[in-house]
């Protein structure tokens, strides 16, 4: 999947290439030096986003001015791959990611909390096929296209149960987004495990759709991570970051038709197409948050519990992981609560 504008550096896999080690640290160092301190003498947060219609609410706030510059450094990936690296780097500080990775990280290191749920996909994370395969058990001895990640391989393993068929029943083809519409054009594979708008526009060329996230509710969830120690230190800034973020959604909710033009251009969608995209999502409000990452139990806890057992049973982590403790509701408490 790729934005209609130009990428940054780190253009390269949501997928499955390797970034080659020099270049990586190259961009790295750019980033490092790059980080101008803002005028209270600290460096700009930065946080790692990826090509997902939900994460343009960011944008969105940035272009409302709902987020200061000189405080908040937006920084754009086309691949949760290398977004994820730059942030265990240390090259961002926050980084918009699904669940999965963040229990990837979990089960080695405990100091990382979800500050606000984005989203919850129904629908726009799928695999679709060429027309002439018309189930899922069709999928058997056929090629499958997924990208290098937690979600590609969590999605796979989901799409595999409900066909009962077997890894070695189908091969398995890993590539980036950006690269899935034009190898389906090829007739490069047969299927593509994708989202959007990737998803769309394989639609359009006459993909079938056998399996979204609207099959497994509550299983594909998008969250902000950050440190524990990024918290404590740049509480302020992450502040604004969640505020400004909460505060694009009810601009978006409020005054529909601009938000969606401003946050189109970037996906390459249209206003209508756009709207269309964003009904696959739910984006949870300031109190639906509240719900989802605060109390004795928080709303999401159940959800990350059972992505800890479908991910040890796909072989998808290597010991069992604590959920307790991985979310933090502050940030998303009203001023003064």
């Amino acid at each position: 999947m790729q934005r209609s504008v130009p990428q940054t550096a780190y253009t390269d896999i949501r997928t499955g290439h390797r970034v080659r080690g020099r270049l990586f640290l190259l961009v790295i160092s750019l980033l490092l030096l790059g980080a101008c301190a803002d005028p209270s003498g600290q460096t700009p947060l930065r946080v790692g986003l990826l090509v997902w219609p939900p994460y343009e609410l960011a944008f969105l706030a940035r272009d409302l001015g709902y987020l200061d510059d000189e405080r908040i450094k937006l920084i754009d990936f086309e691949s949760p791959a290398v977004a994820q690296r730059a942030y265990r780097e240390g090259a961002v500080d926050v980084v918009a990611v699904t669940s999965h990775y963040l229990l990837e990280l979990a089960q080695h290191d405990g100091g990382h909390r979800v500050v606000l749920v984005i989203d919850i996909s129904d629908g726009a994370d799928a695999l679709v096929a060429r027309p002439r395969i018309e189930t899922l058990a069709e999928l058997k001895g056929k090629r499958i296209a997924v990208e290098s990640s937690a979600l590609g391989a969590y999605m796979l393993y989901r799409v595999l149960q409900r066909a009962e068929l077997q890894l070695a029943d189908v091969a398995r083809i890993s590539m980036d987004i950006p690269e899935q519409e034009k190898a389906y054009l090829e007739d490069r594979v047969d299927a593509v495990i994708t989202y959007e708008p990737t998803r769309s526009r394989l639609i359009a060329q006459g993909a079938r759709v056998l399996f979204d996230s609207g099959d497994i509710p509550d299983e594909i969830v998008d969250v902000l991570i950050a440190r524990v120690s990024t918290i404590e230190q740049r509480r302020e800034a992450l502040q604004m970051l969640v505020d400004g973020w909460l505060r694009a959604l009810d601009y978006l909710r409020t005054h529909p038709e601009d938000a969606l033009q401003r946050m189109s251009v970037r996906e390459g969608l249209g206003v209508g197409e756009m709207r269309a995209v964003l009904e696959l999502v739910d984006m949870p409000d300031r109190a639906r948050n509240l719900a989802l990452l605060g109390g004795v139990q928080p709303g999401l806890r159940a959800g990350l519990t059972r992505h800890v057992e479908v991910m040890l049973e796909a072989g998808l982590l290597q010991q069992d992981v604590v959920v307790d403790g991985l979310t933090d509701p502050s940030l998303v408490r009203e001023p003064g609560d």
